[in-house]
């Protein structure tokens, strides 16, 4: 079985160094790490937010005990906008 190509067998980078290649390569990388970094960050924000707003949901007591059912179509509503993106 075949090892897995590496990032620098990918772009031509050699073990002297690289050149352009490797020049290309830490330009294009970082980028993306710090863009999945930002989305991972923000997903997880939404994440909280929408366990605290259920917790908060659940404290006042409309779980099935007389509410209106109005905040629940928020939270589900949070809720599928974050399946959808992740």
């Amino acid at each position: 079985m075949a090892t897995p190509m590496t990032t620098e067998a990918a772009v031509g980078i050699g073990q002297n160094g690289g050149g352009i290649g490797s020049k290309l390569m830490k330009s294009l990388v970082d980028p993306l790490i710090q863009m999945f970094s930002f989305f991972h960050k923000a997903i997880r924000s939404e994440l909280e937010g929408l366990l605290l707003a259920a917790m908060e949901f659940v404290r006042c007591g409309r779980g099935g005990r007389g509410g209106s059912g109005g905040n629940i179509n928020s939270l589900v509503e949070r809720l599928r906008f974050l399946r959808k993106i992740y």
